[in-house]
């Protein structure tokens, strides 16, 4: 079941925001505290909708890099990137 969350300042909101946007479920991601009650509210009172996202949940997941050694090749490569950028300034 995807939670709702609300994006903010540390780093557990942040993360969890990525990866709901990472498999497609932005709508699940609230900026403010009542944005994050309208989420919740509208994801109770939307049973079949829900049940819908979480069938699918599987599916999503698969279909996006989710491998580790996938996510580390990107995050050594970022800190390449980083290193590059550093040394060039």
């Amino acid at each position: 079941m995807p939670v709702v969350t609300l994006a903010g300042d540390h780093a557990v909101s942040r993360l969890c925001a990525a990866h709901l946007s990472r498999v497609g479920l932005t709508q699940f991601i609230a900026h403010t505290a009542d944005a994050y009650l309208q989420c919740v509210l509208h994801a109770a009172h939307n049973l079949p909708e829900l049940n819908r996202v979480r069938q699918s949940l599987r599916q999503r997941m698969t279909e996006v890099d989710c491998d580790p050694a996938t996510i580390t090749r990107h995050l050594e490569a970022a800190y390449r990137d980083m290193w590059r950028t550093w040394c060039n300034s």
